[in-house]
């Protein structure tokens, strides 16, 4: 069964799994992964990946915080990767609430992060990935996700690639499908 995926730059489709690069347009991952990053990219990284240099997870002005841990960390080109080819993709405003900006999600089933929230007095960890703006290599960044900042963000279910059957939105496979098909994630790539 193939599974197609649709660069977040040109729109073009392609079979999964993406590969750093789109074949079409050029389109690459570097300002995702920390690579040749914008003053605002540059604030943005630092503080999704403030849990690998020890320091705890602070809400700053908004609801909801999340940072990447050494695993998240380590696995960030494969995270991306898996984002675009098998995440839900979906619009969400941007703090101004004047434009509406790409954002693709997905999970995958271990942990890549830690999180907290206003709703939440201890971390939670994050086994989500968010991508925001990623076709902007000005704006683009990633970060690890929390369910509730999902659900609040995001309306609707998707469906597993393989099987079909009803996901939670970012939910790129089912339980059942994970089980019986033996899918690692990172062997989609």
């Amino acid at each position: 069964m193939k599974i197609y995926f649709s660069c977040p730059k040109c729109g073009n489709n392609s079979e999964a799994p993406f590969q750093n690069k789109c074949s079409f347009c050029g389109f690459n991952i570097d300002h995702l992964i920390g690579i040749r990053l914008s003053n605002h990219q540059q604030k943005k990284y630092e503080k999704h990946t403030s849990l690998l240099r020890g320091e705890g997870i602070a809400l700053d002005d908004g609801e909801y915080n999340a940072s990447f841990d050494h695993n998240g960390d380590a696995n960030l080109v494969d995270l991306i990767n898996f984002t675009i080819s098998y995440g839900d993709r979906g619009q969400i405003p941007d703090s101004r609430g004047i434009y509406s900006n790409e954002a693709i999600v997905a999970y995958v089933p271990e942990i890549v992060g830690s999180g907290t929230s206003i709703y939440d007095r201890n971390c939670v960890p994050c086994s989500g990935i968010c991508i925001i703006s990623p076709q902007s290599y000005e704006y683009g960044h990633s970060f690890p996700t929390l369910d509730d900042w999902v659900t609040n963000n995001f309306s609707g279910k998707s469906s597993c690639r393989y099987c079909g059957n009803q996901t939670d939105f970012g939910q790129p496979f089912c339980a059942d499908c994970y089980n019986k098909c033996n899918i690692d994630w990172r062997q989609m790539l």
